[in-house]
């Protein structure tokens, strides 16, 4: 049997103001991508692990598109295997402050991060730090199969690699991010997210559940962190 591959990208951080300079980084990965795949390393997806634009505004995804349709020339992966999450940079900052602060400051506990994450208008206003990113990843990645958690943070999407089932958990940890130093220590995922994650990857009994999110779980306030490293590390 081959080995399963997949190609990782992360930080890219799209913006008009660099897109010169980009777009010579640009041309470079994608040769080094090309000859990769030439030598035999070829993807089967990719995953891309946030922060794609710079400040979550719509003009940066345009760029983002181009940059995934010059990754996709150069690897052969295909859109609908390209998954993607949001990292801090795709929040854009200057919407919903006053919903932000408040929802950072009220939720201390996992029972205050469950009202938030129950059904209710709550977490969709929040849901507008991120619209930028929502509506690339809705009208760009068209054709891919996800199946959003009932809080509508997390999705899970699958895919079978010749006889391999393969399911693709996406986690949100950049839901209440603010960005920079501020955030270390202060983010939160929600074992009540990673729950429901979990609960779709395992109703289709996937052989390998590959899990991303933007932040590293350190950055997590500790009361957050240890449930849900222990749901990810048991799963």
């Amino acid at each position: 049997m081959r080995s399963i591959c997949w190609l990782h990208i992360s930080d890219i951080h799209m913006r008009v103001s660099d897109a010169w300079s980009q777009d010579i980084v640009l041309q470079a990965m994608c040769a080094d991508i090309a000859e990769q795949c030439k030598e035999g390393t070829i993807p089967d997806f990719i995953l891309a692990t946030g922060d794609l634009a710079f400040s979550g505004h719509a003009d940066e995804y345009k760029l983002v598109e181009r940059f995934f349709d010059a990754v996709m020339v150069a690897s052969g992966v295909p859109k609908e295997r390209i998954f993607c999450i949001p990292g801090n940079h795709d929040i854009d900052r200057e919407r919903q402050k006053m919903c932000f602060l408040g929802a950072r400051n009220f939720a201390q506990s996992q029972n205050q991060i469950d009202l938030l994450l129950s059904p209710s208008e709550d977490l969709g206003t929040l849901f507008k730090r991120q619209e930028g990113f929502r509506k690339f990843q809705s009208s760009y990645l068209t054709g891919q199969s996800r199946e959003w958690t009932s809080d509508g943070l997390a999705y899970v999407s699958t895919l079978t690699i010749d006889d391999v089932h393969v399911a693709i958990v996406a986690v949100d940890s950049a839901w209440l991010a603010e960005g920079g130093i501020s955030d270390h220590g202060k983010l939160l995922i929600g074992e009540r997210q990673i729950i429901n994650a979990i609960n779709l990857a395992r109703r289709g009994g996937p052989h390998i559940v590959v899990a991303m999110a933007h932040h590293p779980l350190h950055l997590l306030q500790d009361f957050d962190r240890r449930p849900v490293q222990n749901r990810i590390e048991r799963s």
